[in-house]
């Protein structure tokens, strides 16, 4: 099993925490881990963990906020307008394939995706986060694009249909992603079949 006890000591031990808990998540599974493992991994005595997170749940929402799909809602709530909307439709589609090629986020949504299925917790989680937070940050920024601080409820609802279309082929396009490797050849092929999928909802917009 990799550890991450010697190559990161000079990094929070929070950090180094976290970067233990998704390393065994990954390899042993959520359920199989115990927080006596995740701090054998890190160094330090299990009761030391404790004073950094309560549990295994903490440990695994601190790591969905700090990637997955966090960083998607994070990232589409900080853009600032004004912005058209053909330049927010570029930057989301920058955005989604910049986290497609990061591995460790692509390990740590292997493991949310797979947790949920079992997990109802978990599973609501994740779902709030992509179909509720994320969709609704999209949602807003394309109807403040089409209409300014005062969008019509024609461009709302354009802007609503816009990113459940989004929100539905890019979590389609990244589960087709996450059911294989990481080989850059495969996750090219699948980010280019995603860039003319979300070109074509794109031309729902005014002056597409």
């Amino acid at each position: 099993m990799t550890t991450v006890a010697n190559t990161e000591s000079t990094q929070p031990t929070r950090e180094r925490i976290l970067n233990a808990a998704l390393i065994c998540f990954a390899e042993r599974g959520y359920a199989a881990t115990g927080m006596r493992e995740i701090a054998r991994q890190v160094g330090i005595r299990a009761p030391s963990l404790y004073n950094h997170f309560a549990g295994k749940r903490e440990i695994l929402l601190a790591l969905q906020e700090r990637m997955g799909p966090a960083r998607m809602t994070r990232a589409l709530a900080d853009m600032e307008p004004p912005l058209s909307p053909a330049v927010l439709h570029e930057r989301l589609q920058a955005l989604l394939m910049d986290l497609w090629r990061d591995v460790e986020e692509n390990r740590l949504m292997r493991l949310f995706c797979g947790e949920a299925l079992h997990d109802p917790a978990i599973g609501r989680m994740l779902e709030q986060q992509i179909f509720g937070q994320e969709k609704q940050h999209l949602a807003q920024a394309i109807a403040t694009a089409l209409g300014g601080a005062s969008p019509t409820a024609a461009q709302q609802q354009l802007a609503q249909t816009y990113a459940e279309l989004c929100i539905a082929i890019g979590v389609g396009k990244r589960f087709q992603l996450l059911l294989g490797d990481d080989d850059p050849a495969r996750l090219e092929a699948i980010c280019d079949e995603t860039r003319i999928l979300f070109n074509a909802v794109a031309g729902l917009l005014p002056g597409q």
